[in-house]
């Protein structure tokens, strides 16, 4: 029988920071998405005929494991009325950029 010791198994997993933010924004994504469907009052079915999607793309999107293209990010925000994409705007006067996420709608 093999003696699994669960702490040496934790410590030699390696996340590189990189990849932690990627799976994190794309994890932060799937709860703004849900977040907003539940807002306008949709059930997943209603959300996913009104992008023409199917039940199971939307079920995707929200595990929070899809790599989301700006295209359909786009798509979202404008059926949901929220914001994803974060933008850059150049301070001229400063001479450098923020990021910042633009409050229009």
């Amino acid at each position: 029988m093999i003696n699994f010791n669960k702490m040496n198994a934790i410590e030699s997993i390696d996340i590189n920071s990189l990849d932690y933010k990627k799976t994190s924004n794309k994890m932060n994504i799937a709860v703004m998405i849900d977040e907003g469907i539940k807002a306008k009052g949709y059930k997943y079915k209603d959300f996913a005929s009104r992008l023409n999607r199917t039940s199971s793309e939307i079920s995707k999107w929200l595990s929070g494991t899809h790599n989301f293209t700006i295209d359909t990010l786009t798509e979202i925000e404008e059926e949901l009325n929220i914001t994803l994409v974060s933008k850059i705007i150049n301070i001229e006067e400063n001479n450098f950029c923020y990021p910042c996420y633009l409050l229009i709608k």
